[in-house]
């Protein structure tokens, strides 16, 4: 790549974390549930683990909301004429 060029992965990112922190809590919430599972199978307590994949069920849930909730695209500097 040349000198002065951009990366693939710095024009890829955006300065929106949410995206990356929702796929993060995915991947959080699925390896808790390998691990209660785990858990179950041995006869062990899995009430931490489960207290702590509702609170992440929770988080990704509000994230998600907000994600749909903001606008799309680029705001509009001048109001649209009917």
């Amino acid at each position: 790549m040349k000198r002065g060029s951009v990366s693939w992965r710095q024009s890829h990112v955006t300065d929106d974390p949410l995206p990356l922190r929702i796929l993060e809590l995915r991947a959080q919430i699925g390896e808790l549930s390998s691990t209660i599972r785990q858990l179950q199978l041995s006869g062990l307590d899995d009430a931490a683990p489960r207290l702590l994949i509702s609170r992440k069920r929770a988080e990704l849930e509000d994230l998600t909301h907000r994600t749909n909730q903001r606008p799309r695209g680029r705001p509009t500097l001048w109001p649209m004429k009917p």
